[in-house]
C-alpha cells in the first residue's frame, strides 16, 4: 500500500469528486476516455489524490492525463499495479493555489475494454481513498464521493 500524502491539518469543506464517461464505445476491445471531475465548493484546491478499481479482467488502464482544475503542468504520481486493477492518483497544483477554484476536470482517464467481456454485461470503475487539499494544503473533511460510474456493455462493432 503506498503512502498517503500529509497534508497538515484538516479544513471542512463540501467537495464532492466523481467520476463520468467522456468518449468511447462501451464495446470490447474499445477504448474509453473517463473523466475525474470536482466540485470544490467554495474554496480552493490544490491537491487531489485518489484510488482507482477496475477489474483487471474487465479493463485495460491506458493512461491518465491532468485537467485544467489544478493549472498547466501539475505535479503527478501514478502508481498502477496491472494484476489487481488497482492504481493510486495524485496530482498536485505548482505555485500558490487560488481561494477558490472552479470545479471541473481533475484528469482524464483512458481505459480499454477486455475484448473478451461479453455483450450486455455491467463492468464498474470505481474511486476511493479520496484526499482533497484546499488552497493552505489542509485536507478537507466533508468530502462526497459520487457513485461508482457502471457502464453497459453493447456487442462490438
Amino acid at each position: 500500500m503506498a503512502p498517503s500524502a500529509d497534508f497538515g491539518p484538516d479544513s471542512i469543506g463540501a467537495a464532492t469528486l466523481y467520476l463520468e464517461l467522456a468518449s468511447g464505445r462501451v464495446a470490447p476491445g474499445q477504448e474509453l476516455n473517463v473523466n475525474v471531475l470536482l466540485n470544490p465548493g467554495p474554496v480552493g484546491i490544490s491537491g487531489v489524490q485518489f484510488r482507482l478499481n477496475v477489474s483487471p479482467e474487465e479493463f485495460d488502464q491506458l493512461g491518465i492525463s491532468p485537467g485544467a482544475l489544478l493549472g498547466p503542468d501539475p505535479l503527478e504520481v501514478n502508481q498502477h499495479n496491472a494484476e489487481t486493477g488497482v492504481a493510486l492518483y495524485a496530482l498536485a497544483r505548482r505555485g500558490p493555489s487560488p481561494n477558490s477554484t472552479i470545479g471541473g476536470p481533475v484528469a482524464t482517464i483512458r481505459v480499454s475494454l477486455a475484448a473478451g467481456v461479453l455483450p450486455d454485461t455491467t463492468v464498474t470503475l470505481a474511486l476511493e481513498d479520496i484526499i482533497i487539499a484546499d488552497q493552505e494544503a489542509r485536507r478537507m473533511t466533508g468530502v462526497v464521493l459520487g457513485p461508482p460510474l457502471e457502464l453497459m456493455v453493447i456487442a462490438a462493432p
